[in-house]
């Protein structure tokens, strides 16, 4: 029901996008296109591990900007081959042209109206934009589409390609990263592996993770593509945020009983009352 939404929603971007450059409203094309590459981008570091992803949390995750987003995965292209390889389109120079494509939008959408003088010259300008914008959001959804039958063929085949942004030189690593902590972003990272099953998989619980999204705490699986929310027992895809099902209550119930959960979850209570202490 979900892929189902969401293929339609995705359609309706790409119709409206194309139907409103036709018809000559091209500022509402460059919004389209705008949200689709902000969008495809974001599912991209979630599929390489990245942790600027979706479940990075909304305080966090105001303070990543796109151009944050371009400049770490230009990086992470060019240093890991296998983000490059099978048919990707993505070369180096399509990057430096996307980053250069959202500063000139930046610079016509909150300029337009300034100058009379050049209002007409702009409009044009606009145009080329919005259409150039176009083929940027195509470039991005196929690649997403690239990235995910790879992940399917091979789950671990991305598993430490976001290990690049975990470095001091990280961009965002002053908003994410606490110094002397083991962070919880993916089963390399130690925590607890209770033996039962929850919704046919082990999972990961981390004592020090910084992400309280879904719940505090929540698991990771084995293969890092999933989170599993412990209140509600949702199991979520980590790079698209869609629910692929549900843990039962016996399961949810086993697992807390497990040996060394409570304890995990007295830990992870601990560090975010702390986190949040700090912050006020």
């Amino acid at each position: 029901m979900y892929e189902d939404k969401s293929v339609l929603m995705h359609k309706n971007m790409f119709d409206r996008m194309k139907s409103s450059i036709d018809q000559g409203f091209y500022l509402e094309g460059l919004f389209c296109a705008y949200a689709a590459i902000e969008g495809r981008l974001e599912v991209i570091c979630g599929l390489l591990d990245c942790p600027c992803n979706k479940f990075i949390g909304k305080k966090i995750r105001k303070e990543i900007k796109i151009s944050h987003r371009i400049a770490c995965l230009t990086k992470l292209y060019k240093k890991h081959a296998v983000c490059l390889d099978n048919g990707c389109k993505l070369t180096n120079k399509e990057w430096n042209y996307l980053n250069s494509w959202i500063k000139k939008r930046n610079i016509y959408v909150h300029g337009l109206y300034k100058c009379a003088d050049q209002y007409q010259t702009r409009m044009n300008e606009v145009k080329e934009l919005a259409e150039e914008g176009e083929r940027l959001a195509k470039l991005l959804y196929n690649e997403v589409k690239r990235l995910r039958r790879r992940r399917d063929a091979n789950s671990c085949l991305f598993q430490y390609c976001g290990e690049r942004c975990k470095s001091k030189s990280c961009i965002l690593s002053d908003f994410i990263y606490e110094p002397g902590k083991t962070q919880g972003q993916g089963p390399s990272s130690s925590g607890l592996r209770p033996k039962v099953n929850v919704f046919n998989r082990k999972w990961i619980f981390h004592p020090y993770d910084d992400d309280p999204f879904p719940s505090i705490p929540h698991g990771h699986s084995e293969d890092n593509r999933f989170v599993l929310n412990v209140e509600t027992g949702e199991v979520i895809e980590r790079a698209t945020g869609a629910i692929q099902g549900k843990a039962t209550k016996k399961e949810l119930k086993e697992l807390k009983n497990a040996k060394g959960y409570r304890e995990i979850e007295q830990k992870c209570m601990e560090y975010h009352r702390n986190k949040v202490a700090k912050i006020n």
